[in-house]
């Protein structure tokens, strides 16, 4: 059994509890279910084949559980980024884990150009605000 059907169990069981608390931000566990589904079908569209690796370059959100959800669900492998780390670091990282996608929230968009520059070139990039 895979992580994101363990996910969904829980969600069938109690769609309209909260799943997640950000701030005045809510989802209950119907409403993330919904959106990592059509994060799974965006990236299925867009190309993403099985056990791809895919990161996400974000501070603490609740976004960010929404996007890992969707990349487990989509089939890639979610792969952790330090955004606190140096870019020279996730660079490295990132070419060693020959990371095919990438999502990021935007106040990290410079970052993830830099990134881009330096010779990492996931194909798909999809800002938060």
């Amino acid at each position: 059994m895979r992580a994101i059907d363990y996910f969904d169990k829980g969600a069938e069981a109690n769609p309209d509890r909260i799943a997640i608390i950000d701030g005045d931000s809510q989802w209950s566990y119907r409403q993330l279910q919904t959106t990592t589904h059509d994060i799974a079908r965006s990236l299925s569209a867009k190309g993403m084949r099985a056990q791809e690796p895919a990161g996400i370059y974000s501070h603490n959100d609740g976004r960010v559980l929404h996007c890992m959800l969707g990349i487990m669900r989509a089939g890639a492998v979610w792969v952790p980024i330090n955004y606190r780390n140096a870019i020279d670091a996730n660079v490295e990282y990132m070419n060693y884990v020959e990371m095919a996608w990438l999502f990021y929230h935007s106040q990290f968009r410079e970052s993830v150009r830099e990134v881009q520059a330096r010779g990492v070139a996931p194909r798909l990039d999809l800002p938060g605000s």
